[in-house]
């Protein structure tokens, strides 16, 4: 799922720590700073794929600190290191115009969050997988698209009375890079406006008359995983963090799209969750702990796989949890 704006920034992303490293350098010793004024914080997750983007946010450093009280810079920013940004918090940053991204959770407490993006509208698929996650007792964020909620207009008010979370997956999956401010809003807006008209219709699935707050912020999920700057700094404006992901399960991947003529199988996605990033990690690292897992509502062969993932990582001690739990202090 990598195109070439991708590799561009992780090509780059190197040159740029440099870069900003010597600039801040040079403006200490002109000015007799002790510290810089601002900052440019890229943290990559310790053993992570090449797939998997830096976290990354510019901002000064009185920003930082308000937004991540707990997290001193200059010292304590490392490789590994998770950005926490506290949701009360979070309003005073988009009206900062902060364009913060999310690819992995908080580390410490083994705790993984699966995603699944939900392209195509698929009313088998969202049942089956809505009570498989019954049956394991584990919470999901859903990232919806406006093809989906046409197809689907209750969907977003039967996931989130399963005590599910949902993100926004733009109106028309686009490239987003390609689109002009206005039209990203629209893809955005969009997709907010149909989610939230969900909230009555609760009522068809639970006895009593009571309204689900269906709103899709404060999460978005690039499409491709093709994001801008501009398109992370408008989302912002919106309401919403970018979130892309630690772990691409691949499991969308047909017969067709695979270039050897295998697409996902159950096997071939636990591999890659559950065997395949402790052969790519760093020793001692966990590289499950705080992933953010990429899956699809309409893959064929995911809930399948996610009936011999989930038992699995739970024998392991790890817990599953949505977005805005992962990010609670």
């Amino acid at each position: 799922m990598l195109n070439l704006s991708n590799n561009k920034i992780l090509v780059l992303l190197p040159l740029l720590l440099v870069l900003t490293t010597f600039a801040f350098a040079q403006k200490d010793k002109a000015n007799g700073t002790p510290s810089p004024q601002s900052i440019t914080v890229v943290v990559a997750p310790t053993g992570s794929h090449p797939e998997t983007l830096a976290t990354s946010c510019s901002m000064s450093i009185s920003d930082f600190s308000a937004l991540n009280p707990s997290i001193k810079p200059k010292s304590s920013i490392e490789e590994g290191a998770a950005v926490r940004v506290n949701k009360n918090a979070w309003s005073e940053a988009r009206s900062k115009n902060l364009g913060l991204e999310l690819c992995r959770g908080v580390q410490g407490r083994k705790e993984i969050a699966i995603t699944l993006d939900c392209g195509y509208p698929t009313k088998d698929n969202l049942n089956r997988m809505l009570d498989l996650l019954d049956k394991h007792q584990i919470k999901a964020t859903f990232f919806l698209t406006g093809m989906f909620l046409k197809k689907l207009p209750d969907a977003p008010a039967r996931i989130v009375a399963r005590g599910h979370e949902l993100g926004n997956h733009t109106m028309t999956h686009p490239h987003s890079p390609k689109l002009t401010v206005e039209k990203f809003r629209q893809e955005l807006d969009g997709v907010e406006t149909l989610s939230a008209a969900s909230a009555t219709s609760v009522t068809t699935y639970q006895k009593q008359a009571t309204a689900f707050p269906c709103s899709t912020k404060p999460f978005w999920r690039p499409p491709f995983g093709e994001r801008s700057k501009e398109n992370v700094r408008t989302a912002a404006e919106l309401g919403f963090r970018s979130v892309y992901w630690t772990i691409d399960t691949l499991d969308w991947m047909t017969d067709k799209d695979a270039k050897d003529g295998k697409g996902a199988t159950p096997d071939s996605i636990f591999q890659r969750l559950c065997e395949r990033p402790f052969t790519k990690a760093a020793p001692g690292s966990d590289p499950l702990d705080g992933a953010i897992v990429l899956m699809h509502l309409a893959g064929q062969a995911t809930p399948e796989a996610l009936e011999r993932i989930i038992p699995h990582l739970k024998e392991k001690g790890y817990t599953f949890v949505t977005l805005n739990k992962m990010l609670e202090p």
